[in-house]
């Protein structure tokens, strides 16, 4: 009897000691799963950054263009406004030269009907 109740003492505590080592178990693969959690959590926040800078350095570059771009704009602008101006010196260059073209033709009709 003597024995069944020293076996019937010690079943209790071989399931205590039992629940223990699955909740260490349990502990410790909740804290593996953390820590994977967090490094792939690192990772994710990482390739975020990574982009978010990807794309402020193509912003950057593209107004960057956009600057360029306004001053080639402006410059050709600027030459178009110099060739408009020559072009109507050109013009009035070219009408006073028909004209003279034309009284010098005008001159020389009169001088021939003289002769005639």
């Amino acid at each position: 009897m003597k024995n069944l109740l020293f076996l019937l003492t010690f079943i209790p505590l071989i399931g205590i000691s039992q629940n223990k080592k699955e909740l260490i178990s349990t502990v410790n693969r909740l804290k593996n799963d953390s820590a994977n959690l967090q490094l792939q959590m690192k990772n994710v926040v990482y390739e975020k950054n990574k982009k978010i800078n990807e794309g402020s350095k193509r912003i950057k570059e593209l107004y960057s263009n956009e600057l360029e771009l306004k001053k080639t704009n402006k410059s050709y602008k600027n030459e178009i406004e110099i060739l408009k101006i020559k072009f109507e010196n050109q013009k009035i260059l070219s009408d006073s030269l028909n004209e003279k073209v034309q009284l010098l033709y005008d001159s020389l009709n009169n001088n021939f009907s003289e002769f005639e």
